[in-house]
């Protein structure tokens, strides 16, 4: 036996103590025997591949053994030693632990050599290929053999039988009595639970405010309750939903909604969603050995994904949930593969011929050109498809008992000559133009009006295709625009397959995550069109508190067609500033006045309007709750430019995640730099109280005189504006021929021309005029004002 010091005058002992004295544990028979009769503690149970069973202290699953004490009496567990080698018996001590009476331990044969808390953790591990596991009795020097399988199938564990057999256990009992054993790996392998996992719906269709559930069955004729038991998306979170006291009738349902907020009239809401792209949900009982697990697989909005007898509890697709019933018979196995298409540049420079195939041989593909989703009717593919013109393939394949592949999406552009970024949506033509589409009058101010697009985008070799919805954006575009060319609210949601579209979309971005995007048509659009972007750019790059939306210029084509100059922009929400200032969206609140108003942002204008801001304390109650330095970016932004519209463009956004502050937001200055700039139509409304009082206070003024000064003399100055205006012109230029071409003006003046007018503002001492402006509404010296300013 190796193991073992030798301590002398043949005496030997398992507890090695150099440079101490011996110990006074010894044995004087070297050889182990195997135990003839039954030891009092004894291996009950073995997990020798775990998955998904226990976990340690570490959040490890790291393999186990538990040990029983079958005798009557306490027992020590000192002297006891566990080992994988038959010629090393003694490779690890047990602690010195006493087991009662039918009680059960647990040790993880982890590797980890340490007790701790009470978790005993063996210092070996067992490996695949293990045939054995050892527990020998120091004070009988002999130990008991149990046999395990090599490569043995994860989440079995191994027991023996009364009459010494090995058994296996296809739902192990960790720290209590060992049930339901079957003599063959086989039977165990294949034994359905008492409680599964039986359908699990992912995504309701846009418009269907239907949460995810997931449908868990009774495969007994006995009730069986749930109390304690746990739900979760996340093996290393077993415990990250406790399910209540539910009970599931014999060879019933129930259905639990898996929503990160209360589901309205559910009795029980998971704490967790469930992702349409696909993930394993768990199911685990009280002491947190896994009952069950489900792969979802990819779950197509409105569908699910569940198990039937009729493929032996192998996971199939169903177009039509069931929840609360047996799952039915019109199911699918699986998704046909998508089609492969030739060619996939978005630009050519010449006709071509295309040719469509399937990595499956025998299904068929159908595919449109213009912009619809093919159907088992459309055209079927059978010869390469000439490409002469502008073109939008759409393509997907279809195969007996699977369903329809993914949609292929495809624009051709030939000879197009654009200097910016390419944009193309494509959708169904009857969502643009049709008597249901996005321009009808019955639907341009039902603000839930969304339908379902693909984007994609192409900016020198960077390109990406995504899923999207789109919806009309914006009071012009509502009012029909006064031509037709209507901007659009492009939103990333978990329907579409995408919650947000993760790319490096703008040069300057702060964020490279969206929840949603404006492809904007301004009300400049007809004149300088660059108005907007002009103030917005450089308050983008200025401001860190303030809410500001970055953008650049695109081409856009819809369905194929031409379209004109868009702005391709971040849009304004919880997702913007959930992703600007590192906060769950779910946190994020919006006050808007007269649209959304928020009680907290009221009760604030309403304390602005009892109270002297003058004084200390009301200054301070304000300054704790309103984020000062975004709201003297926004008066002075909103100044500069003199934004006329201002009155219906005011949002303001928190985050007690965050700060906890009310941000101002700053965005549609297309109604901007018309005439002299002034404070004159930002401080008279009774919305904007706040900074009006707030610029009484002599602390306040303080600090928004050094701002002011600060960005009239850098951001704001002539030189800046200028350059920034100079930029946008060349972005641009080449593209405005088009886009006249596109959306001919029927005014005389051209775009020269209304840019003409554009810069004459900005050669206007605005810095001047703002100057005198805030020195008439303070009540103070031009000369205190222009003290500020290094260059008055």
């Amino acid at each position: 036996t190796t193991g073992l010091c030798v301590l002398g005058n043949e005496q030997y002992s398992a507890y090695p103590t150099p440079g101490a004295a011996n110990s006074a544990r010894f044995f004087t028979e070297p050889t182990v025997e195997e135990a003839r009769a039954t030891q009092a503690v004894c291996i009950n149970e073995v997990m020798s591949n775990n998955r998904y069973t226990l976990t340690d202290q570490d959040g490890d699953r790291s393999d186990w053994v538990e040990l029983y004490n079958r005798s009557a009496e306490p027992v020590s567990l000192e002297g006891y030693f566990l080992s994988d080698d038959a010629v090393a018996p003694f490779l690890y001590a047990l602690p010195d632990q006493t087991l009662a009476p039918g009680d059960y331990i647990v040790v993880f044969l982890s590797g980890k050599d340490r007790v701790r808390d009470g978790e005993i953790h063996a210092c070996f591990r067992l490996s695949a290929d293990e045939t054995a596991l050892y527990l020998t009795n120091a004070a009988s020097f002999t130990r008991e053999t149990l046999t395990l399988i090599e490569n043995c199938p994860a989440d079995i564990s191994i027991g023996r039988a009364e009459d010494g057999s090995m058994v296996f256990y296809a739902f192990p009992t960790p720290w209590y009595e060992n049930a339901a054993a079957y003599s063959e790996l086989s039977e165990a392998y294949h034994t359905v639970a008492e409680v599964t996992i039986n359908e699990v719906f992912s995504g309701a269709v846009y418009g269907d405010d239907t949460p995810d559930w997931i449908e868990l069955k009774n495969n007994t004729d006995q009730t069986i309750s749930l109390k304690g038991w746990f739900l979760s998306d996340s093996i290393l979170e077993h415990k990250r939903w406790q399910i209540p006291d539910i009970s599931i009738p014999p060879n019933g349902y129930t259905v639990i909604y898996a929503a990160k907020e209360a589901v309205e009239g559910a009795a029980v809401t998971a704490s967790f969603s469930i992702a349409a792209s696909g993930e394993t949900v768990f199911l685990f009982d009280a002491n947190g050995c896994r009952v069950d697990s489900f792969e979802t697989g990819a779950i197509r909005a409105g569908g699910s994904s569940g198990r039937t007898p009729a493929t032996s509890d192998a996971r199939v697709f169903f177009t039509n949930p069931t929840p609360g019933r047996e799952n039915g018979n019109d199911y699918t196995t699986g998704y046909a593969p998508k089609p492969i298409l030739s060619e996939t540049a978005l630009l050519q420079t010449a006709p071509f011929t295309l040719t469509l195939r399937c990595s499956n041989p025998g299904a068929e593909i159908r595919y449109t050109t213009d912009g619809s989703v093919p159907v088992e009717s459309s055209a079927l593919y059978t010869a390469p498809i000439p490409i002469e013109q502008n073109t939008v393939i759409r393509a997907v394949s279809f195969q007996d008992g699977l369903m329809r592949s993914d949609i292929v999406t495809q624009t051709f552009l030939l000879d197009a000559t654009h200097e910016l970024p390419i944009l193309c949506l494509t959708t169904d033509p009857e969502n643009l133009d049709g008597r249901d589409g996005i321009l009808s009058k019955k639907n341009r101010y039902d603000d839930e009006w969304e339908r379902a697009a693909v984007i994609e985008y192409l900016d020198g070799e960077s390109r990406f295709s995504v899923n999207c919805g789109f919806r009309l954006h914006g009071n012009m575009s509502r009012q029909s625009n006064g031509y037709g060319k209507a901007s659009m609210k492009l939103c990333f949601r978990a329907c579409y397959d995408n919650s947000t579209l993760n790319y490096p979309l703008f040069e300057d971005g702060k964020s490279t995550v969206f929840h949603t995007l404006l492809l904007r048509n301004g009300s400049d659009m007809r004149y300088a069109v660059i108005r907007d972007e002009l103030i917005t750019n450089i308050a983008y790059r200025t401001s860190d508190q303030l809410c500001v939306m970055t953008s650049q210029y695109v081409a856009a084509y819809f369905n194929g067609e031409y379209m004109g100059l868009y702005a391709l922009k971040e849009s304004l929400g919880s997702g913007y500033f959930a992703e600007h200032f590192g906060v769950s969206q779910d946190s994020v609140e919006m006050h808007r006045p007269a649209v959304e108003e928020h009680e907290d942002f009221v009760a604030l204008l309403r304390y602005a309007k009892a109270h002297d801001l003058r004084e200390e304390e009301h200054y301070r109650y304000l300054e704790d709750r309103i984020n000062f330095d975004s709201m003297i970016d926004w008066l002075i932004y909103e100044a500069y430019s003199t934004n006329l519209d201002v009155a219906v463009n005011v949002r303001y956004y928190r985050s007690k995640e965050a700060d906890g502050k009310w941000h101002y937001a700053l965005f549609d200055l297309d109604l901007s730099m018309k005439t002299d700039a002034n404070f004159d139509h930002l401080l008279v409304a009774a919305w904007n109280i706040i900074p009006r009082k707030l610029l009484w206070n002599e602390t306040f003024q303080h600090r928004f005189l050094t701002r002011l000064a600060y960005l009239l003399e850098h951001e704001l100055s002539q030189e800046a504006v200028l350059a920034e205006y100079e930029s946008l012109v060349a972005q641009i230029e080449h593209e405005m021929v088009l886009e006249r071409a596109r959306w001919p003006k029927r005014i005389n003046k051209t775009w020269q021309g209304y840019l003409l007018d554009l810069k004459e503002e900005i050669l206007n001492d605005r810095a001047g005029q703002l100057r005198v402006s805030i020195a008439a509404y303070m009540g103070r010296p031009l000369s205190e004002i222009e003290a500020y300013f290094t260059q008055a």
